[in-house]
């Protein structure tokens, strides 16, 4: 399955594959500027022959409309559904798939559009990689932009917003409830004020 990553048109790439399709039934995928030749047959023995063709095809039409290509990025790997899972990538006497005469090394694992694949088909050592990144999530997204809106606002020229940005939140203890035995124990010294002015008033209305 070799991979490139040609700058080309969409047009050009199905009159391209309509004649892989023809001549050995090599099929492609394109995603923006990645595009993946793929071939299903149950010996790797019948695919590369077919493969190499296409990948013929491709260079030629490369050189007629003047594309560069880096073959050092292109990769091939060989998908294998067998119960007996190898460690082996391919047999030893296995052809190597060529573009430019430069090799295309066959692969165990492969990463094609952020999901790493193995020979098998798992993305298990995909998973690995990825469990213990640190991914952003919406919280951390709304503190990011609520910081970045004060700082703007603190700054303004206008004094009433600098101000309300720059307000600052009330002690610790703002909220602290008095305890349960409120009722016994002696008042506190803003409620004792509150009542001596209470009563005040009381005295006034009489």
């Amino acid at each position: 399955m070799p991979s490139t990553s040609p700058p080309s048109s969409r047009t050009h790439l199905e009159e391209l594959q309509k004649e892989t399709q023809k001549s050995g039934g090599v099929r492609f995928a394109l995603f923006a500027d990645d595009s993946t030749f793929f071939l299903r047959s149950c010996n790797v023995g019948h695919i590369i022959p077919r493969l190499q063709r296409t990948i013929d095809k491709l260079t030629q039409w490369f050189q007629f409309l003047r594309i560069e290509v880096n073959p050092e990025k292109s990769a091939a790997i060989y998908f294998d559904y067998s119960a007996k899972k190898r460690t082996q990538v391919v047999s030893t006497n296995t052809t190597t798939l060529r573009m430019f005469n430069a090799p295309i090394p066959w692969q165990y694992n492969y990463k094609y559009l952020g999901i790493t694949l193995n020979k098998h088909l798992h993305f298990r050592n995909h998973i690995r990689l990825v469990r213990n990144l640190e991914l952003p999530t919406i919280s951390k997204y709304m503190k990011n932009a609520s910081e970045r809106f004060f700082s703007i606002a603190v700054n303004h020229p206008n004094t009433l917003i600098s101000s309300a940005a720059s307000y600052e939140a009330p002690p610790a203890n703002h909220f602290i409830r008095r305890p349960w035995n409120v009722l016994t124990n002696p008042p506190d010294d803003f409620t004792a004020e509150v009542e001596i002015l209470n009563n005040a008033l009381k005295n006034l209305e009489k």
